[in-house]
């Protein structure tokens, strides 16, 4: 945007010089002659951006940064184009033999002659050629329907983590020799990282147990990893039977910053009589019946093999030993029991007792219990235990206690009727929670907010050519840029996200600034005709239209150029920043492309459509 500012200043400058206007004069004039337009191109620039700062979430926390940075090199491009920039040019061509100029490159010239040709073609056909651009409005807009909607847009991850649960009575050593020969079975992978059974930093919070591991893999390339992902993920199903795992994709430092653990599309239900889990059992014929295949258990619904301690009540009365006294002394052998805290500036450490190794039956036969008269007994007397499948989490909300399924299809929410129905027919009450609903909300709040920066920009717009009419051009440029965007996001394999949006919202502020100084430089030459030349009338119109067509070719097309060779390199770019950004780029790039056709030949036609058929002329 500081360079599309100083493109235009700069060729002003020079066709006053090439009309024989002394050098400080040129200077001058060029400058004063665009500064209406440029500082309106700013202002609507800006009543597009600054709404986006009000969005919520991650959406916002992007928005917000682009909001201010625009703001900023906006304000200075201002500056450098009226005060730097004409300055700088005087006084570089003002020394030595700099003051004569050669005229236009040959290059240029041939791109004029393609353009009049074109000029001449479109305006020899006016009303055809301007439905035909009313017609791919709406088809450039329905682009959106074939378009996949996401929050944000797929990066590029070869490496992956598997966590795994061997849920068995397994020590650490055996734990690594497991892991180990999974490792020796992948192919290919350039890099193996593990964490073995219990996880001994001072802040980690997590779920211990010498039975998990944590493996880290990274390969060569995504399709090199999603192959041996398959092959380990069928090891671990036929050797290891009892195992749960997850294996998947590893966090990168963006899924870090903006993360949620909140899941896309959850179907959660919740048995309102009883209000508690429903018992496995009863529940895996039901899981049967559930409408969609594409689904994984949540939370709620995770088994896990474990030892169940019953205290012996009667003994423990007998031998007149607490309760109390049996669960602390249980808790300390088999549970995280934390000794103290350390608490230093606001900071919290944990101290806790390290978890015994042995079997848990020698731990039972080998630990005593004390009674109330300080006699000690063996805590196996008053302990029974037994090995069975439980749930491993019970999940609740405000509601209550609920269990559900996360759903993986591409379109879950279409099948919300089947889900109540499902919960309907076994007395279960069924909701939808997930990221789905907050990525549909996002996308609605960034549809309201732009609508509010149109209306933002009309009124601008308005204030600056002192009409309700010729602003309306610059609005219906819009849909047009927008639908460039699509076909190429579309074309490009890309998905409608936060990023491309963005893209859109930059996008949208370029088309906005050549629209705009199309239609002030038209308006300009329609009063200097009218006065030097005595014409009125469609001739007057049709001379404007053609010399503004002419005078504005080269930055128009400048801007348009430099912009999308600036951002062509991240289209090529590998790593993280350029998987984020690559949607914007299509959007840019997309938007750019229809958007300069659309400033060379619908803006000339719309001006011709109002000032003459609607027949709303405006003052000179």
């Amino acid at each position: 945007m500081l360079i599309d500012n100083a493109i235009i200043v700069l060729d002003n400058i020079t066709r006053k010089r090439e009309a024989g206007i002394p050098l400080f004069e040129a200077c001058v004039q060029g400058s004063n002659e665009v500064m209406g337009a440029l500082i309106s191109s700013v202002l609507t620039t800006l009543a597009v951006f600054v709404p986006l700062v009000f969005l919520s979430g991650i959406s916002g926390a992007l928005f917000y940064d682009q909001a201010v940075a625009v703001a900023a090199i906006l304000s200075v491009s201002l500056l450098v184009a009226f005060v730097l920039l004409p300055l700088l040019y005087w006084l570089i061509f003002r020394v030595g033999k700099r003051d004569s100029l050669k005229g236009e490159p040959k290059a240029f010239l041939k791109v004029l002659n393609v353009y009049e040709k074109g000029f001449h073609w479109v305006f020899a056909r006016k009303k055809l050629a301007l439905l035909g651009f009313f017609m791919i409005i709406p088809l450039g807009l329905g682009l959106s329907i074939l378009l996949e909607t996401e929050g944000l847009p797929e990066i590029e991850k070869p490496d992956a983590t598997l966590e795994i649960d061997w849920n068995e009575p397994i020590s650490a050593g055996q734990n690594r020799d497991r892991l180990v020969g999974l490792i020796q079975e992948i192919k290919d992978y350039t890099q193996a990282e593990a964490d073995i059974g219990v996880r001994q930093f001072l802040l980690f919070d997590g779920d211990n147990s010498i039975q998990k591991s944590l493996l880290y893999l990274l390969f060569p390339s995504e399709i090199e990893k999603e192959t041996q992902l398959e092959l380990l993920r069928k090891r671990i199903e036929e050797e290891y039977p009892l195992t749960t795992f997850v294996l998947g994709d590893a966090p990168n430092a963006f899924d870090q910053l903006f993360s949620s653990n909140m899941p896309y599309y959850e179907v959660r239900w919740k048995d309102l009589k009883a209000k508690k889990p429903i018992e496995a059992a009863k529940m895996k014929p039901w899981l049967d019946d559930f409408p969609t295949e594409n689904w994984e258990p949540g939370p709620g619904l995770q088994q896990e093999s474990s030892v169940v301690f019953t205290l012996l009540a009667d003994k423990l009365a007998l031998y007149q030993i607490p309760v109390q006294n049996v669960q602390d002394q249980l808790s300390r052998l088999f549970g995280v029991f934390t000794i103290t805290d350390i608490r230093r500036f606001g900071e919290i450490t944990p101290i806790r007792l390290q978890e015994n190794q042995d079997r848990f039956e020698d731990l039972l036969r080998t630990t005593r219990v004390y009674a109330s008269d300080s006699t000690s007994y063996l805590l196996r007397e008053f302990v029974d235990y037994r090995y069975a499948d439980q749930y491993k989490y019970v999940t609740a909300d405000r509601g209550g206690i609920f269990q559900s399924a996360l759903v993986t299809s591409e379109n879950p929410h279409g099948q919300l009727e089947d889900f109540i129905q499902w919960g309907a027919d076994k007395n279960l009450a069924v909701e939808t929670k997930g990221q789905y609903f907050r990525d549909q909300e996002n996308i609605i709040q960034l549809i309201g907010i732009l609508g509010i920066s149109v209306l933002l920009l009309y009124f601008i717009l308005a204030a600056q050519f002192e009409s309700f009419v010729q602003p309306l051009i610059v609005v219906f440029t819009l849909p047009l840029g927008i639908g460039g965007a699509f076909l190429v996001l579309l074309i490009c394999g890309a998905t409608l996200n936060v990023m491309s949006a963005i893209g859109l919202v930059v996008m949208l502020g370029i088309m906005v600034n050549d629209a705009i100084l199309k239609i002030d430089t038209i308006n300009q030459l329609k009063i200097e005709f009218a006065e030097n030349e005595r014409i009125t009338g469609g001739l007057l119109l049709e001379k404007a239209i053609r010399e503004a067509g002419k005078i504005r070719l080269k930055p128009i097309l400048m801007t348009s150029i430099t912009t999308i060779l600036a951002l062509i390199p991240i289209i090529f770019s590998s790593g993280l920043g350029a998987d984020l950004q690559r949607p914007l780029v299509f959007a840019v790039i997309g938007g750019l492309t229809i958007g300069t056709v659309t400033a060379l030949y619908f803006v000339p036609l719309m001006y011709w459509f109002f000032d003459t058929v609607v027949g709303k002329k405006e003052k000179l």
